[in-house]
């Protein structure tokens, strides 16, 4: 086991957060003319309430994704299957950002773009916005909510998605 020295918190906390499974999504936003489409891979998203529905996404400020997420104030939480493996790979890689949106089934709705297959797609506007250090925490209304049944979510874990298997005890 590691142990945190006190000088080095953040490190061991990304070590933390690498160890520790979570659901992964991409987040997605698009403009009005549709040409401007931004997205990213995350797995910083958690509902907040249920009255009013909402959900939370953590962003880097330094995102490319960032500025159209803030200036559009809508979103999309498209929660990836582990039959989504492509996809992931290439949002969460900076220079593949011209493929984004290329290969997959993407379908505009309430001022963002949904991925046709994911587990479900929650769509959101901004009503808060928070920043704290790197990061603005945008909180969003839920405005609709898809949910499929693919068969597998997956997982983040330590640097590589994995699959869930719904069905085990």
């Amino acid at each position: 086991m590691q142990v945190s020295d006190g000088k080095n918190i953040a490190a061991s906390l990304k070590l933390a957060m690498r160890a520790t499974p979570s659901p992964v999504a991409i987040v997605t936003t698009v403009d009005e003319s549709l040409r401007n489409r931004a997205g990213m891979a995350v797995s910083a998203f958690v509902p907040v309430s249920m009255e009013p529905p909402s959900m939370q996404i953590c962003i880097n400020r330094s995102a490319g994704a960032y500025d159209l997420l803030l200036r559009n104030g809508t979103f999309c939480v498209n929660v990836l299957g582990i039959h989504q493996n492509e996809e992931l790979a290439i949002f969460a890689d900076p220079a593949r950002r011209g493929e984004r949106f290329a290969n997959a089934s993407w379908q505009g709705r309430h001022g963002a773009l949904f991925l046709e297959g994911a587990l479900s797609s929650i769509f959101c506007r901004t009503i808060l916005t928070q920043d704290v250090g790197t990061h603005c925490i945008m909180i969003g209304e839920v405005v609709e909510a898809l949910v499929t049944d693919a068969p597998m979510p997956a997982v983040w874990h330590a640097g590589r998605m994995l699959a869930v298997n719904a069905g085990a005890a």
